[in-house]
């Protein structure tokens, strides 16, 4: 299992501070939340602009620190805008290694959940990287939850709580490619909020 501490609610910590943070705590990571509102982490000099991210993989590595997931407030029932940051997001995940990218829905439509993620899981898989639907807002009755995953066409990842769990192949439906399938032994990931 990976310990890691959620920036969430830390939104003027630099990356570095939040690097030694993790280090001086013991963590094994950080689950960074709401990228796409931190500009400075994706401009130019920033971690995760994509002419230094993969410096950014290499100082995690050295320091034996991971990235578990990309955890956002994005909205899938709001509009399908939300598509079009997801998918800059987990284009960013993917090119940080960071498995994951989190979303979550607020609003009573479900249908607009539905179009949304339907678009986003053929956007995962050719990115190569997994959503994971927070038990929050609409979908904290996770039978409601688990109602409407099953209809969609592929696997999803949903974020019980604090530890990330898969829910297992939803739908009769072709194998996802082996990125999205991650073992659950592999992928328990725990994110306490430093609040």
């Amino acid at each position: 299992m990976n310990l890691s501490f959620s920036t969430r609610g830390w939104p003027d910590l630099t990356w570095d501070e939040m690097l030694q943070t993790a280090l001086e705590m013991g963590f094994g990571g950080i689950e960074v939340y709401n990228l796409p509102k931190f500009n400075p982490m994706l401009e130019k000099g920033g971690p995760f602009h994509k002419h230094k991210v993969a410096a950014t993989v290499r100082q995690l590595r050295d320091q034996k620190l991971v990235i578990p997931c990309f955890d956002t407030s994005v909205d899938l029932s709001e509009s399908p805008e939300c598509i079009q940051v997801l998918t800059e997001l987990m284009k960013t995940a993917h090119n940080a290694h960071v498995p994951y990218v989190a979303a979550c829905a607020l609003s009573e439509n479900e249908e607009l959940v539905r179009r949304n993620l339907t678009a986003l899981v053929d956007a995962a898989e050719q990115i190569g990287v997994s959503i994971l639907i927070k038990t929050s807002g609409i979908y904290a009755d996770t039978g409601r939850l688990r109602t409407m995953l099953r209809a969609l066409p592929a696997m999803i990842w949903v974020l019980c709580g604090i530890c990330t769990i898969p829910i297992g192949t939803l739908a009769k439906a072709p194998t996802p490619p082996s990125k999205i399938l991650v073992p659950m032994s592999s992928m328990c990931t725990c994110a306490i909020p430093m609040t």
